[in-house]
């Protein structure tokens, strides 16, 4: 449901109602936690060993959050 708010909202007729890059940034579905993993992987180079670690030892708990596809794809 957040993440068609986030969509209704980018792509609304009106420019007036539309939706800012803050805004989405800001939102619920930007904060769940398939979101939070994969925005944690994509600068993963640039993390210390101790949140790397602490990241690999949560990562078991966040995997059933991902769809088959997504966990194929992207982790």
């Amino acid at each position: 449901m957040q993440t068609v708010a986030v969509i209704e909202g980018l792509v609304t007729v009106d420019p007036t109602k539309r939706w800012t890059a803050q805004q989405v940034l800001q939102s619920e579905a930007m904060n769940d936690l398939p979101v939070r993993v994969l925005k944690f992987l994509a600068h993963i180079v640039e993390q210390d060993d101790r949140n790397k670690a602490e990241f690999f030892k949560g990562l078991q708990t966040a995997l059933p959050h991902f769809t088959v596809t997504l966990l194929e794809r992207k982790v």
